[in-house]
């Protein structure tokens, strides 16, 4: 037996998560939030950068958590390999002089049961085990004029900087062949999003910006993401293109547009590149949502190319407050001064008109 190839059915499924979030080749690590953070963006291929006006920017593009000031709250779900449930909530609250966001992206699963090879043969060893791995994410943004430094420069009059803090584990357990492992670290995201004009947005994230073995004893790989996006509304269209750079894997693009047709109906469509044994593939997203006074139902569904046990349905509930808009205190212009009479002055008395006579001629 000893002697013997073994392997584990969880070995099997945490290889299938990592290849669809694509960092198999970067990190044994996985950042959950990588597979994709609500139905809306999955729906537009991930292509999110330049958009980020909900929550899901507190795990993309922290910055756009600072594009619409009100209170907002976003809930996903999945089951990768419908087998592995995937969940994320998340929440933002205007405050401190810009917003705050709180949110969870993690998957979990147990009972899963071990097997080993004997002679070929598939046998199970009659252990069971779990596997989980998450994210948590605490991020803050706000205009970039209200920093101190930045203040006084006009060119990001209209531009929005956040940073998100994340605690990120990964751990196996229950299984005979291998110790339990349990593997935690920190990591950070920063981002950015300026207004080009009333239509046109440019985004920009750095992913995992704190360099060395922070994760047990690996790293998440850093990752840039630039976008850009444009809204025609002519058409009730919007659009967005992302590159997604790293050093240990190629260059990545992805896009997706989302039409409205109807005041309540969005429909979506995107293409998403990952990488794939020192190539890329390309995966195929779509998307449909309904929205009702600031609540939206979004549905998505993703697919992986060669692998289409991959492929997944996701959906997301999104609350989005009303937007506190800045109150503008009126300047009132300083009472004239009171001049005071002199004694003088007082004691003048106005000067008495004559009464003029009237002579008539007879």
């Amino acid at each position: 037996m000893k002697n013997n190839n073994k392997f584990t059915i969880v070995g099997l499924l945490v290889a299938s998560i990592m290849l669809f979030a694509g960092l198999a080749e970067a990190s044994q690590v996985l950042d959950p939030t990588d597979i994709g953070i609500g139905a809306r963006p999955i729906g537009m291929g991930r292509a999110y950068t330049a958009v980020a006006d909900d929550v899901s920017s507190l795990f993309t593009n922290p910055a756009g958590l600072a594009q619409k000031k009100s209170v907002k709250f976003l809930t996903m779900w999945g089951n990768m390999m419908a087998e592995v449930p995937y969940n994320v909530v998340g929440a933002s609250v205007p405050m401190w002089g810009g917003t705050v966001g709180l949110g969870y992206a993690g998957l979990q699963v147990g009972g899963i049961r071990e097997s080993v090879l004997v002679n070929g043969v598939p046998e199970l060893t009659g252990s069971e085990g779990s596997f989980n791995n998450s994210s948590i994410n605490l991020a803050y943004a706000t205009d970039i004029i209200s920093i101190p430094m930045f203040s006084k420069l006009k060119a990001f009059s209209s531009s929005k900087a956040g940073i998100s803090f994340k605690m990120v584990s990964q751990g196996f357990s229950g299984f005979s062949s291998f110790e339990p492992v349990e593997n935690s670290g920190f990591d950070m995201d920063l981002g950015l999003i300026s207004k080009i004009n009333d239509d046109t947005n440019l985004g920009f994230s750095i992913k995992n910006l704190i360099p060395g073995n922070n994760i047990g004893k690996d790293e998440l790989p850093t990752s840039v993401n630039v976008g850009i996006s444009r809204y025609f509304s002519r058409f009730n269209l919007l659009t967005d293109l992302d590159i997604d750079m790293e050093t240990t894997r190629n260059l990545l693009l992805r896009a997706g547009f989302g039409w409205n047709p109807s005041a309540p109906l969005k429909i979506r469509m995107g293409l998403d590149q990952k990488p794939n044994a020192g190539s890329t593939i390309t995966n195929l997203a779509a998307g449909i949502g309904l929205s009702f006074k600031g609540i939206s139902f979004d549905y998505a569904y993703h697919t992986f190319a060669g692998l289409p046990e991959m492929s997944t349905h996701f959906f997301s509930i999104c609350i989005t407050g009303e937007e506190q808009k800045p109150v503008q205190v009126e300047e009132k212009s300083p009472p004239a001064p009171v001049q005071q009479k002199s004694k003088e002055t007082r004691k003048k008395k106005a000067p008495v008109k004559k009464k003029s006579r009237v002579i008539v001629h007879p």
